[in-house]
């Protein structure tokens, strides 16, 4: 029966026993996670019937540039998410409020300082990691919008990550499908409608999340959730919540770290080999193309645990250990069920995805 004192947060996060819990807050991120490859996989379709083999290309190679925004864009996001929780748990709502506005601050910083390294730095990574000459300056016009809006990377998946520590897993994939379904319908609308050049693309893809991102930050303003902004600590010293939540971050900027750097050495060492075998025309497109889809399978196992997060971390507050034990175990049902479908199209018959994005017959091979 729930009590008094019990809020919406108490029931999301803890009112179910551990498998319903686990089942309501991974669900929705992985569904959302496979519409997101198949998002993922149209669009490059949609380029490449609009650009031909060069869109593939110049999509395809800047693809790791563009996800090198991203994980730059949401390394506080694990932290504040996890602080919040916490906090939530507590029922400590305006040390929470303190919270959001202070990862705000954080954000409006990281949306200055990054595209101002990034912009004059991109023509000479896109020659390292193997972007043809000849369409070196279409890949620029292609990122120059997507580096130009780190901010509302940052905001769009520190909202995102805030509803998921309210326990909001649904409301908060549905908000990453409208993004989705913004950017996809832009593109076909730039590339048919308008006849645009391939850097609108770049435009397309940025619109979907800052627009959706923009709608929900007002919901918080107008305070629609519990979490809710108190505006003075903008201009406030940082409070402890603050740190605690900046070494939260640790595992995360660590992970950035390797998921930044271990992709560009490959690139570099594969750009490397191409050009020994007389190959540097195609293996850039094919390697960035490969890791796509595999970074689509990544993505899905990696979302079908995400609601683990908050309601363990709920759990664990709470000094639950018996409950924290059962929802960590039943988190790996989903990605088990992922590995043994996905995992073998992907192992044994990777001709049938990979025939969505590349029809030349020796980029195939």
């Amino acid at each position: 029966m729930k009590s008094e004192t019990q809020t919406a947060e108490d029931i999301r996060l803890g009112g179910s026993s551990p498998f319903v819990t686990i089942m309501k807050l991974c669900i929705s991120p992985l569904l959302f996670a496979i519409f997101s490859g198949v998002q993922d996989s149209i669009d490059l379709y949609i380029i490449k019937k609009g650009f031909g083999k060069d869109g593939v290309t110049v999509v395809s190679i800047a693809g790791g540039l563009k996800s090198l925004v991203s994980l730059l864009s949401t390394f506080a996001s694990g932290g504040a998410s996890v602080k919040t929780g916490q906090l939530i748990a507590k029922h400590e709502y305006e040390k929470a409020g303190k919270l959001f506005v202070e990862f705000i601050r954080v954000g409006l910083f990281i949306g200055i300082i990054l595209p101002l390294l990034l912009l004059p730095a991109c023509p000479m990574i896109l020659t390292k990691i193997g972007m043809p000459e000849k369409l070196k300056t279409v890949g620029v016009r292609y990122l120059t919008p997507i580096f130009i809006y780190p901010f509302f990377v940052y905001l769009f998946n520190f909202l995102n990550s805030i509803l998921m520590s309210m326990g909001f897993s649904i409301l908060s994939s549905v908000i990453q499908v409208l993004a989705l379904l913004l950017s996809l319908g832009l593109d076909a609308l730039f590339i048919w409608g308008f006849h645009a050049s391939i850097g609108w693309m770049g435009v397309a893809l940025v619109s979907g999340p800052s627009t959706i991102c923009l709608i929900v930050f007002f919901l918080f303003i107008f305070n629609v959730f519990a979490v809710k902004p108190v505006w003075s600590s903008f201009f406030a010293k940082p409070s402890p919540e603050f740190y605690d939540a900046h070494w939260l971050t640790i595992p995360t900027v660590v992970m950035v770290l390797f998921t930044l750097t271990c992709p560009l050495i490959v690139v570099g060492f594969v750009t490397k080999a191409s050009k020994n075998i007389g190959k540097d025309k195609i293996f850039p497109t094919v390697y960035a193309t490969t890791a796509k889809a595999y970074t689509i399978l990544l993505t899905c196992s990696n979302d079908a645990i995400s609601g683990l997060g908050p309601c363990a971390n709920y759990a664990f507050t709470r000094n639950d250990l018996k409950r924290f034990t059962k929802l960590v175990a039943n988190a790996f049902i989903l990605p088990g069920l992922i590995v043994a479908t996905i995992w073998p199209i992907m192992v044994f018959t990777p001709k049938i995805v990979l025939k969505i994005w590349l029809d030349d017959p020796e980029m195939l091979e």
